[in-house]
């Protein structure tokens, strides 16, 4: 036999109530059942040994719902890790790592997962310094990336990364601290810079707007500076998610220096209000269906 012997509990009405194992090697399996439906097991790995134990693991905890389907599984290893999961008929919907004894470059990384298909929708690493990523999948495919710096630990507060499904890189964000953006977009054949943007957003520069477009190699750089956003054309402009507008619908005549200008910016709601909006990769600022609060 594996085990040396088994306890069996039952309630006032005879209803089994809680089983518990100890197995050879000294790990011990305790089942819980309500209405004599299980509804947690607890695993542990020798609870008498200080120190010792023949698992990688000190326990085990799995959670079912009242049919007796698997909810939750936690795992908590010898090396301070505790990797948790969530299931949902059947279904898995996330994993979560945490690292409590800090050997490793990051405090938590949780998996979520696509609840059709099964397979990874996004990632989400927090790391020690305070730095998080973010990457959102589309069939299993990576489409989004977005590093966000909480904690000033790097030279810019977010940059983001989108990628064709054949994982070509389309475009990037880049905000620094002083406000200012840099927007790249790439060819689409072989990833090659194809133009760069970049926004003065404090005021520090004697240009509003600096563009660098490349040739197909993604060299020999062109560079014109503009001073108001009115002057970008497509699809520079299209790449900030943003339409200057007056209640005409007609493109305002602003200075890009005016700092009331951009209470006329308006980011694309849905698609039958984007009047020509097209922009190179879709998603690069989320929409708002509401003016700048600054503004109102």
């Amino acid at each position: 036999m594996s085990w040396e012997h088994i306890e069996t509990y039952y309630d006032q009405n005879g209803v089994l109530s809680e089983r518990a194992t100890f197995n050879d090697n000294g790990v011990v399996r305790v089942a819980s059942f309500t209405d004599g439906v299980r509804s947690q097991i607890f695993q542990y790995d020798n609870p008498n040994e200080a120190g010792g134990g023949v698992k990688s693991w000190d326990r085990i905890e799995a959670y079912y719902d009242h049919n007796g389907n698997l909810t939750e599984n936690a795992t908590f290893y010898d090396n301070g890790i505790m990797r948790a999961e969530q299931w949902d008929g059947g279904q898995r919907k996330q994993t979560v790592q945490e690292d409590t004894s800090d050997i490793k470059s990051w405090e938590t990384h949780t998996t979520i997962f696509d609840p059709v298909t099964g397979q990874v929708g996004g990632i989400a690493i927090v790391y020690d310094n305070g730095v998080q990523l973010d990457t959102v999948y589309r069939d299993g495919v990576r489409m989004i990336e977005e590093t966000r710096d909480a904690s000033d630990a790097l030279s810019w507060d977010n940059k983001v990364s989108f990628f064709a499904p054949d994982g070509v890189r389309l475009g990037s964000e880049t905000s620094m601290h002083n406000g200012d953006r840099i927007i790249f977009a790439f060819q689409d054949e072989d990833g090659q810079r194809d133009w760069r943007l970049e926004v003065d957003g404090d005021n520090s520069e004697l240009w509003a707007y600096r563009v660098t477009e490349y040739d197909v190699d993604g060299i020999n750089p062109v560079v014109t500076t503009y001073d108001s956003i009115t002057d970008l054309s497509s699809p520079y402009v299209d790449s900030l998610g943003l339409i200057v507008i007056l209640q005409d619908g007609h493109r305002a005549e602003v200075s890009g220096r005016d700092g009331d200008a951009r209470c006329l910016l308006l980011r694309v709601a849905e698609p039958e209000n984007r009047q020509g909006y097209n922009p190179p990769f879709p998603g690069l600022r989320p929409p708002l269906t509401e003016h700048d609060q600054d503004c109102m």
